[in-house]
C-alpha cells in the first residue's frame, strides 16, 4: 500500500491476485516495478487503508469501511456469492468489483486473509468469516463454505459467537484456522486443530459442530496474570504478544517455528499451555513490540528497533545468510540468534512475514524484502532469493523501488507525511511547527506518539492570542485533529499534551551547524504530543531537526529532551 492510499502488488498472479486484469507475474523481470507497475483499480474515490493476502487472493479495506477482494475464488473467499475468480480478466476491478456484503449498516475496521478464507472485524466489534470452511474455520458450527452461493453474505452471514458480552479487537487467519483477540485480552481460536494450534490441549477441531463456539469455546491459556495485546496466525501455528512484552507460540513446531529449541508441537497435549509454555527467548533485556507469522516462520520487532526471525529458513526467509532453521535446537534463540542486518544505522518500525519471505519497513520509510523470490515477490526484477547466502542482507540488500507499507496496517510516516503534518498544525495555529519524531505510546500496539514543537512568536504586548491559549480551546484542538486527518490520513486518538520548552538558538555558519547557548528563562517553543492511530508500535524514531528560516527559526531542545 502506498502513502497515497493506492495499492500495488507483485509476485505470483496465477489467479489474478495482483489485480491487473491478467495472470502475468510481476516483479520477476526488468521494467515491472516502480512506475511500470500500475496501481490496482479500487473504484471511484476509493483508497485502501489495509491490505491482506491469502494463498492466492488479496483483499483491501477501503477508506469508506468497505472491503473488496480479488484473485482465487474457488471457495467463495472473495465473498461474491459465486466461485468465479476476479482480477484475472479485463473489467474485473474498480467500480466493476462489488464490495463484500458485510451486513446492514456494518463496515469493517480490519481484514485478514487465511489460506482460502477471509475474515473481517466489523465496526461493532463482531467478526465474520467467509470462504473455505472444511475445518470450521468460519466459526459457524458446520463445515459448509460461505460466500460461494447466493444469500450467504451480508445479513445472511451470522457473526461469530465469541462469548457473552465479548467483542473482538483483532482477528488472525491461519491456513485453515482462525483466532480472535478479545476485548478482555483473552484469545480464542477455532477451525483446524491438527497440531494443537487452537491451544486446547488436544487435536479436536472447533467450530465445525454445534456448541463449540461462544462460551463453549475456552480461551487459550496464556499464563498467570498474562493477557494478549496481539495475536498472529501461521499456516498451522499461532503466536501471541503478551502484555509484558514477551511472546508465546503454539501449534505446529516443525523446524522450530515455536522457538522452544526443539521440534515438539505445543497445545496438542495436556500441560503444554499457560505457565507450562515458556516465553520465547528474545535476548538479554529485549522485549517484543510486534510479532508476525509466516507459513512456517515467525519474526519479532524488538524494543530497540532490531528484528529477529526463527523457524523454517528455506529460501533465506530468516535473513541469516544461510538456509538453516533456527529455534529447533538448543542455543539457537535469545542472544544466540543474531538480529537481521537491515543496513547501516537502519532500524525497523514494522516487520511482516509472508508464506516464505519476510518484509521490513525501515525507519527511513524504505522497505526491504528477503527470502523466496520464485515469483518476483521481493520486487528486485529477478527471481533470485535473498538472505540465503552471505553478503545479501544489510547494505547489500536494495530497498524495493515502490514505497509500500508491508501489509497495509499503517500509512507511511516519511518526510512527505512529516511535512504535511507540520503544515496542517501550523495552518490552524498560525505558528511555525517542526516534528521531532515519534516514540512509543503507552499501549505499544495500537498507536504512536508524535512529538512536535510549535514556535510561539507571540509577544506579551502584541494583542495576539498565544499558541498556548489556542491549545486550551477545544474547538481549536478539534480543528487540528480534523486538519491532520484530512491532510495526512492519520487519525488523532487523544488530546494534545502541551509542555514548555527551554530556548536555545541555532545558526548555520561557514563551518557548518552552530549551537548557541541557552537564553535564560525565555520560552522558545511549545512541545505538543499527539497520539496517532496507525496500528503499529514504533519504539523510537527521532527525526533530524531542520532549520526554520528568518525570525521563526526554532531553537533546538537539549539532548535530554528529545
Amino acid at each position: 500500500m502506498l502513502d497515497d492510499g493506492s495499492v500495488k502488488c507483485w509476485g505470483s498472479n496465477s489467479d489474478g491476485q495482483l489485480g491487473q486484469g491478467d495472470t502475468l507475474d510481476r516483479g520477476d523481470g526488468a521494467n515491472e516495478m516502480g512506475d511500470d507497475l500500475a496501481p490496482i483499480l479500487l473504484g471511484t474515490n476509493r483508497t485502501a487503508v489495509k491490505i491482506t493476502a491469502g494463498e492466492a487472493h488479496t483483499c483491501a479495506l477501503l477508506n469508506d469501511g468497505s472491503v473488496k477482494c480479488w484473485g482465487d475464488n474457488g471457495y467463495g473467499q472473495l465473498g461474491q456469492g459465486d466461485g468465479l475468480d476476479r482480477g484475472d480478466g479485463a473489467n474485473d476491478m474498480g467500480d466493476n468489483l462489488a464490495p463484500v456484503l458485510l451486513g446492514t449498516n456494518r463496515t469493517a475496521v480490519e481484514i485478514v486473509a487465511g489460506g482460502f478464507h477471509t475474515c473481517a472485524l466489523l465496526d461493532d466489534g463482531s467478526a465474520k468469516c467467509w470462504g473455505d470452511n472444511d475445518y470450521g474455520q468460519l466459526g459457524q458450527g458446520d463445515g459448509i463454505d460461505r460466500g460461494d452461493g447466493a444469500n450467504e453474505m451480508g445479513d445472511d452471514l451470522a457473526p461469530i459467537l465469541l462469548g457473552t458480552n465479548r467483542t473482538a479487537v483483532e482477528i488472525a487467519a491461519g491456513g485453515t484456522h482462525t483466532c480472535a483477540l478479545l476485548d478482555d485480552g483473552s484469545a480464542k481460536c477455532w477451525g483446524d486443530n491438527s497440531f494443537g494450534q487452537l491451544g486446547q490441549g488436544n487435536t479436536f477441531a472447533r467450530g465445525d459442530g454445534v456448541n463449540e463456539m461462544g462460551d463453549d469455546l475456552a480461551p487459550v491459556l496464556l499464563g498467570t496474570g498474562r493477557t494478549a495485546v496481539e495475536i498472529v496466525a501461521g499456516e498451522s501455528h499461532n503466536c501471541a504478544l503478551l502484555d509484558d512484552g514477551s511472546a508465546k507460540c503454539w501449534g505446529n513446531n516443525f523446524l522450530g517455528r515455536l522457538g522452544q529449541g526443539d521440534a515438539l508441537d505445543r497445545g496438542d497435549g495436556v500441560n503444554e499451555m499457560g505457565d507450562d509454555l515458556a516465553p520465547i527467548l528474545l535476548g538479554t533485556n529485549r522485549t517484543a513490540v510486534k510479532i508476525t507469522a509466516g507459513a512456517s516462520h515467525n519474526c519479532a520487532l524488538l524494543d530497540d528497533g532490531s528484528a529477529k526471525c526463527w523457524g523454517s529458513n528455506g529460501k533465506g526467509r530468516l535473513g541469516q545468510g544461510d538456509v538453516l532453521a533456527r529455534g529447533d535446537a538448543a542455543n539457537e534463540m535469545g542472544d544466540d540468534l543474531a538480529p537481521i542486518l537491515l543496513g547501516t544505522n537502519r532500524t525497523a518500525v514494522k516487520i511482516t512475514a509472508g508464506a516464505s519471505h519476510t518484509c521490513a519497513l525501515l525507519d527511513n520509510g524504505s522497505v526491504k524484502y528477503w527470502g523466496d523470490n520464485d515469483y518476483g515477490q521481493l520486487g528486485q526484477g529477478d527471481k533470485l532469493d535473498r538472505g540465503d547466502t552471505a553478503n545479501e542482507m544489510g547494505d547489500d540488500l536494495a530497498p524495493v523501488e515502490a514505497r509500500v507499507i508491508v501489509d497495509g496496517e499503517l500509512k507511511s510516516w516519511n518526510s512527505a507525511t512529516q511535512a504535511k503534518f507540520a503544515a496542517a498544525v501550523s495552518s490552524v495555529l498560525d505558528a511555525p511547527v517542526i516534528v521531532l519524531g515519534v516514540v512509543a505510546a503507552s499501549d505499544r500496539v495500537r498507536s504512536v506518539r508524535i512529538r512536535f514543537v510549535i514556535y510561539d512568536t507571540t509577544t506579551a504586548d502584541s494583542g495576539e492570542v498565544s499558541v498556548r491559549a489556542k491549545l486550551r480551546d477545544p474547538s481549536v484542538v478539534e480543528q487540528i485533529k480534523a486538519k491532520v486527518a484530512k491532510d495526512t490520513g492519520f487519525i488523532v486518538e487523544s488530546d494534545i499534551q502541551v509542555q514548555r520548552a527551554t530556548a536555545y538558538s541555532e545558526g548555520e555558519g561557514a563551518q557548518g551547524r552552530t549551537i548557541y547557548t541557552r537564553t535564560g528563562a525565555i520560552v522558545g517553543g511549545v512541545i505538543g504530543c499527539l497520539v496517532l492511530c496507525i496500528g503499529l508500535p514504533v519504539v523510537l524514531w527521532v527525526l533530524r531537526r531542520r532549520q526554520l528560516a528568518a525570525k521563526s527559526q526554532l531553537p533546538p531542545l537539549r539532548g535530554g529532551e528529545r
